[in-house]
């Protein structure tokens, strides 16, 4: 679980990096809004990703096993909003 919340930290600081990059490019509502959909498609992405644990062959009945999930879910559904109100900050003539 800790590797999955490594990778969706890393993903949504490079997308977060690639939106800032586009935005000040193309200082649009256009660029600002698919920069959002993809940060938040990816923010969902990981949310919804450690529950697939379920899915391989795991000892279930360790009841850790949830509130782990539960605290990488937690931790992803606090990041992505965070990169979310950046990009929405990055003013439309790509100014901050």
């Amino acid at each position: 679980m800790h590797e999955v919340l490594a990778a969706a930290e890393a993903r949504l600081a490079t997308e977060h990096a690639l939106a800032m990059a586009n935005l000040t490019a193309s200082p649009t509502a256009q660029t600002r809004a698919l920069e959002t959909d993809i940060l938040h498609t990816w923010t969902q992405y990981y949310v919804d990703v450690p529950a697939t644990i379920h899915d391989v062959p795991v000892d279930t009945t360790w009841t850790g096993l949830n509130a782990l999930i539960a605290s990488a879910q937690a931790s992803v559904r606090e990041a992505g909003p965070l990169h979310l109100r950046a990009i929405a900050a990055q003013g439309t003539n790509g100014a901050r």
